[in-house]
């Protein structure tokens, strides 16, 4: 039983593909919270277990049953990517809040402890709006069209802060488990798509810090906002990247953990990417585009503990 001080977590879902970067990730959380005031889990729906020098710490490993027949499942989007929408009723008797991540990401700072505990108004959910609205927050979402639904924010499912008491409440793991079965095949994003129509209007915007999507137009501008949490969105990843597109800096940290701790696993060096100058001023030249439309929308959050509702 969790005690009443540790109602908190922070959670990945993912298979043993994944497992050795979201340990990777979890252990980078576990040490900004040297205070031990909530627990890390790594849920999967097969059972995963850690390297020995990581097992037994503060990081545990979670197997979580799901029932996903019927849902999309191809490319990328595997079983572990609708684990998201089980969260709530597996671990909602444990813990009050879940912060959902995906494994694909570079924990820079932040203090998760308070994130946890930030107001969400009554919400199922605080997340990151998705960068389709960063810049055109009046774009009207695809699936919110195809389900006829009016316009209203829509957020990227790769960080996701669960309040469970409300997302039972409501009961929306079944209904975006209805709507991947019925209506997932019409929706572009599957598991991402299913969320925001079922949370529609039922979700607290949360800083941008906690999920910065690390696409080509944001590369530069990362580094002056130097966000909490750096979310690899594209399918280019630290580990397979083979363009020379990742910051070091980011990279060889990956690199070193995975090679040390999960040396099985396929992983490519660190890359050179300040040595493309062509491809560093095409970067510049996006920064300069998205600047005045970034920097209006960065201005909504004075902290990154900052919520909109």
């Amino acid at each position: 039983m969790t005690p009443a001080s540790r109602r908190h977590a922070v959670a990945f879902c993912v298979d043993a593909g994944y497992l050795p970067f979201a340990a990777h990730a979890a252990m980078q959380v576990a040490a900004l919270d040297p205070d031990d005031r909530f627990d890390i889990l790594i849920c999967s729906a097969t059972p995963l277990t850690l390297p020995p020098a990581l097992d037994g710490g503060r990081v545990r490993c979670v197997h979580v049953d799901a029932a996903v027949e019927g849902m999309m499942l191809k490319g990328h989007v595997s079983v572990s990517a609708y684990l998201l929408l089980h969260l709530a009723e597996h671990l909602g008797d444990a813990y009050d809040r879940v912060y959902y991540l995906d494994a694909d990401i570079f924990v820079q700072g932040g203090d998760f402890a308070a994130l946890m505990d930030v107001d969400l108004a009554g919400r199922s959910v605080g997340a990151v709006r998705d960068m389709i609205q960063w810049l055109t927050p009046g774009r009207h979402a695809e699936e919110f069209r195809i389900m006829g639904l009016p316009h209203a924010p829509y957020f990227n499912s790769g960080a996701v802060l669960i309040d469970t008491a409300a997302w039972r409440g409501r009961g929306v793991t079944a209904r975006a488990v209805e709507l991947s079965v019925t209506r997932g095949a019409e929706f572009p994003l599957h598991d991402q798509s299913v969320l925001n129509v079922a949370l529609h209007n039922d979700w607290a915007e949360l800083s941008p810090t906690w999920n910065w999507h690390g696409f080509k137009s944001t590369r530069l501008a990362e580094t002056m906002v130097h966000p909490n949490v750096m979310h690899f969105t594209s399918p280019v990843k630290p580990w397979n990247d083979t363009d020379d597109l990742t910051p070091p800096r980011f990279s060889r940290p990956i690199h070193d953990f995975v090679t040390r701790h999960f040396p099985d696993t396929a992983i490519l060096p660190p890359g050179r990417p300040a040595l493309n100058a062509r491809r560093m001023r095409r970067l510049a030249i996006r920064t300069w585009k998205i600047a005045p439309g970034l920097a209006r929308y960065l201005s909504r959050f004075p902290t990154d503990l900052t919520v909109h509702t």
